[in-house]
């Protein structure tokens, strides 16, 4: 296995924006890592979060990585927690989630972001034809600001859709 961390390229791109104000970021959907340990590496603090058999799954195959971020737990620890946060990743998990789970996720995120704060996701795209898992521009626009966020810049590729948003004050 690779010890290689290529992060999202919305991470990479709008690193700065993440990083800008003082606070932890959240990477919801953390995965191995990859964006977490990016992040880390340019001064943040970053408290991921995933399910709990991809928990087990990074802790055993990215044992390093684990170590280098400041929190690495469960995503249900969000709803037990108060921690606020000053940024938010959320790469590729809109995409496996239904409708009704990309709204509580993203509710989820907008409950801990203080207002301002900046959200990064990005997703497949949908190209030529409808598919369950991906998203046209509009589509993530419109399920992204039901939860609150406003859209800042949207940047695509020819199969991916990244768009950087920010929390409005509530």
């Amino acid at each position: 296995m690779s010890n290689v961390i290529i992060p999202a390229r919305s991470v990479v791109r709008w690193a700065s924006h993440l990083l800008k104000r003082p606070g932890v970021v959240l990477d919801y959907g953390a995965g191995n890592l990859r964006n977490a340990v990016y992040l880390t590496n340019r001064g943040g603090t970053v408290w991921a979060v995933d399910l709990p058999w991809q928990l087990a799954r990074t802790t055993e195959k990215f044992s390093s990585r684990v170590g280098a971020v400041a929190h690495y737990g469960l995503v249900e620890e969000l709803n037990e927690s108060s921690m606020c946060f000053s940024g938010a990743v959320c790469t590729y998990v809109l995409n496996i989630l239904s409708p009704l789970e990309q709204l509580m996720v993203l509710g989820l995120i907008q409950k801990r972001l203080i207002p301002g704060a900046c959200l990064c996701v990005e997703v497949s795209r949908q190209t030529t034809k409808k598919c369950r898992n991906s998203f046209t521009s509009n589509a993530l626009m419109d399920l992204v600001t039901s939860a609150g966020f406003k859209l800042e810049q949207a940047w695509a590729g020819s199969n991916w859709l990244a768009h950087r948003y920010v929390l409005e004050k509530i």
